[in-house]
């Protein structure tokens, strides 16, 4: 194995283990991100539900006032919180954002320097068969060059008499 070679074998590793921690990174963030939207989701359902509770005693004319109170108090509490669930999924979607940019630069990365070692591969393999067409062809020639030569009955070439070569 050539230096080179061995050197980027090293490197697609470290790069591979690169993309697969960028990758549990982003499934972590991404993983609190969802859980922040889904509290704000919450938060917002509860106001929803307290005013919903509210709007049903009213019309029931059920009103007890301690009641009403208690459940003014929740659908307040309940409010403040939305905007600050909001803050937090909001901050939480663009950690996961950078995360994911992390991400998809780490993986391109990785696939670029499998594209290298693919081109890479692919040029030695068409160089390996250049080279062996080509012991091939120089076989080829030599015993194209041997069937065309006359032989004696020993196998050596035969040599032409002097009136051979002069002609009639």
């Amino acid at each position: 194995m050539s230096r080179f070679r061995f050197r980027l074998q090293r490197v697609l590793g470290v790069r591979r283990l690169e993309e697969e921690i960028a990758r549990a990174a982003f499934m972590e963030v991404e993983t609190r991100a969802r859980a922040a939207e889904a509290q704000h989701e919450r938060a917002r359902l509860d106001v929803r539900e307290g005013l919903a509770e509210l709007a049903r005693a009213v019309e029931a004319r059920e009103l007890d006032a301690d009641a009403v109170l208690l459940d003014q108090y929740a659908v307040d509490q309940a409010a403040k919180r939305v905007p600050v669930a909001a803050r937090r999924a909001e901050q939480a979607r663009d950690a996961a954002e950078r995360e994911r940019r992390v991400w998809e630069a780490r993986k391109q990365a990785l696939k670029s320097l499998e594209n290298l070692r693919e081109r890479a591969r692919a040029g030695h393999r068409a160089a390996d068969e250049h080279a062996d067409n080509q012991r091939l062809d120089e076989q080829a020639l030599i015993r194209a060059g041997r069937a065309r030569a006359p032989h004696n009955l020993s196998g050596r070439r035969a040599e032409k008499a002097p009136d051979e070569l002069t002609g009639p």
